[in-house]
């Protein structure tokens, strides 16, 4: 017994270190802890924005829409600081009105980060926009020939030169040119990862729904002259989602 009570002082202190370490170790004073982050540890499979991944669901477009996770590019609703500004953007002007009678397309950009999708802004390539009716904005102080009304995806592509809609004018470049986003292999703006992009075409009039795609280069992606009806996804850090796993795209307008 002698033998084995000498051994206590020892064995309390050891007890006594572990319990301080272990407080210290949930506590603000130790690197690479929770409370000492400033973003919050993510979970296997989360975003960097804490965003699970889902399924993507269909899109049938409308006025107004949101589709995908909002708030994701800043600032939230325009271009960024490299974008558009009233000035010419590769070529394109910005001008007192819109060119619905002549030359007027719809694209569809679709952006999908760590296996779900992100709602592009509202406003891209529309200086000093208007208020939002449901979600539309109708009026600008000056319109870019490419731009969003709203956070749909629908890209509008517009042009004064009286020409039929099966004409492909402005380059999908533009969009993020006026934008003020760039694209590589890794990066998109803000979102970081490797890039895939796949595009879809249905050229016919009327309400059409765009549902095979087929991967391009992301270098293609940009020099890729917008058609009328055509989808464009830029799949980011993604390596699950393939051209069968994506959505189809539902147009509503003619052209």
């Amino acid at each position: 017994m002698s033998g084995s009570t000498g051994r206590w002082p020892a064995l309390c202190l050891a007890a006594v270190i572990a319990t301080m370490l272990s407080a210290c170790n949930n506590g603000a004073g130790v690197p690479g802890t929770a409370s000492n982050n400033l973003v919050p540890p993510v979970s296997q499979g989360a975003s960097a924005f804490g965003l699970t991944p889902e399924k993507l669901s269909p899109i049938n477009t409308y006025p107004g829409a949101t589709f995908g996770e909002p708030g994701m590019f800043k600032p939230k609703e325009g271009d960024t600081t490299a974008g558009g500004h009233g000035s010419k953007v590769d070529g394109i002007p910005c001008d007192k009105m819109e060119y619905l009678n002549d030359y007027h397309v719809h694209g569809y950009l679709g952006i999908v980060y760590r296996g779900k999708q992100i709602a592009l802004p509202t406003a891209i390539g529309l200086i000093r926009p208007g208020p939002k009716d449901d979600g539309y904005v109708t009026t600008a102080g000056c319109y870019y020939f490419i731009h969003t009304h709203d956070s749909s995806g629908i890209v509008h592509v517009e042009n004064k030169i009286n020409l039929p809609p099966t004409a492909t004018v402005h380059p999908w470049s533009a969009v993020f040119d006026i934008w003020g986003v760039k694209l590589t292999s890794t990066s998109f703006g803000p979102l970081k990862g490797d890039i895939r992009a796949f595009v879809g075409n249905v050229p016919q009039i009327g309400d059409v729904t765009v549902n095979s795609y087929s991967q391009i280069g992301v270098d293609d992606a940009g020099a890729l002259k917008i058609r009328s009806h055509e989808v464009l996804w830029l799949v980011i850090d993604s390596p699950s989602i393939d051209a069968s796993r994506l959505p189809p795209v539902t147009f509503y307008m003619e052209y």
